[in-house]
């Protein structure tokens, strides 16, 4: 039995060890490969010099708008404020506002912070912040699913996710140590999402089976990642919440049918439209008060909250006429 609960106590530590060799073997491979290119180009004068007084060619990063995230974290530390509202290095002359989720500038400023804390300067530590950024996304939201999916499955499941997903392509596309981007942010928002939507068995439940209480909270859990998708882009919630409604009537479809074989519990949608639309609230007041309230439907907008309400009234209604 002790050998039994060490086996099981040890595999969430064999699974974040994984994770972590993964994603900062990655930021670790890309560093050593820019280096191996950096010794065998000519560089240019510009680079000459900043080699020379720094002894280091700067990183290079793949995405521009990596260099954006970038732009906007050295700003916000350089002026000393909590949220961007502006950018004036876009749109010259007159700059623009910015409308995008402040998630990534905090992270990168967190990040930059550490660095400058070991004595690195600020250009430098944000450089080092937007190698690492992803590489903590990475770990923070897989290790975390595959904790769910062992709480929800067990460790078969768990290790079948945690395996399988690592290796896909758009995960490392997404999680790449040279494109500290808000992409990351929104899958382990979106598999969170769905982990605990299908740990509670989107809303099923066997005739008289208990576990309402747990399924309850999966929903709640549920609700808050979708209020988070709909704060990185509301342009992607939108498609997964098409995806998820198409996918709980496909439910209807195949188990409803069934008389007496499943119940569905239309309070557990309800629960999670009323968290969402309140999450979409909070999360649009931190983004956006006390300033401008643009009308801007391609990021989080109070008008996706009432989507979100109207969501918690309307399917407890549909499935009931069921």
């Amino acid at each position: 039995m002790n050998v039994r609960r060490l086996r099981a106590a040890l595999q969430p530590a064999l699974a974040a060890v994984l994770a972590w060799a993964w994603f900062f073997g990655n930021a670790t491979r890309v560093e050593e490969a820019q280096e191996t290119f950096a010794r065998h180009y000519r560089l240019t004068d510009a680079q000459g010099r900043e080699l020379l007084q720094t002894g280091r060619v700067p990183f290079a990063f793949e995405d521009p708008d990596s260099y954006c995230w970038l732009t906007y974290a050295r700003d916000a530390m350089e002026n000393g404020r909590l949220r961007v509202r502006r950018a004036d290095w876009d749109n010259a002359p007159k700059g623009r506002p910015m409308h995008w989720c402040q998630l990534p500038v905090w992270g990168l400023r967190v990040l930059a912070r550490a660095a400058m804390a070991r004595g690195e300067p600020l250009p430098q530590a944000l450089e080092t912040a937007g190698r690492h950024l992803m590489a903590w996304v990475g770990f923070i939201g897989f290790f975390g699913a595959f904790l769910l999916a062992w709480r929800l499955w067990g460790a078969g499941a768990a290790w079948l996710f945690l395996l399988c997903a690592l290796p896909m392509p758009f995960v490392h596309a997404h999680f790449h140590p040279a494109r500290p981007d808000h992409h990351g942010f929104q899958l382990v928002a979106m598999a969170w999402m769905w982990l605990a939507l299908l740990g509670a068995r989107l809303g099923w439940r066997a005739p008289g089976a208990g576990k309402r209480r747990r399924d309850a909270a999966l929903f709640a859990a549920s609700g808050v990642c979708a209020a988070g998708l709909l704060w990185l882009s509301a342009t992607v919630f939108l498609f997964v919440f098409a995806g998820t409604m198409l996918s709980l009537g496909a439910t209807f479809l195949a188990a409803g049918r069934e008389n007496g074989a499943a119940e569905w519990d239309g309070e557990l949608w309800a629960l999670w439209g009323k968290v969402a639309a309140g999450g979409a609230l909070a999360f649009y007041a931190i983004e956006y008060l006390p300033g401008h309230f643009t009308w801007r439907l391609e990021v989080n907008h109070p008008l996706y909250a009432v989507l979100l309400l109207g969501t918690a009234a309307a399917l407890p209604a549909l499935g009931a006429r069921w």
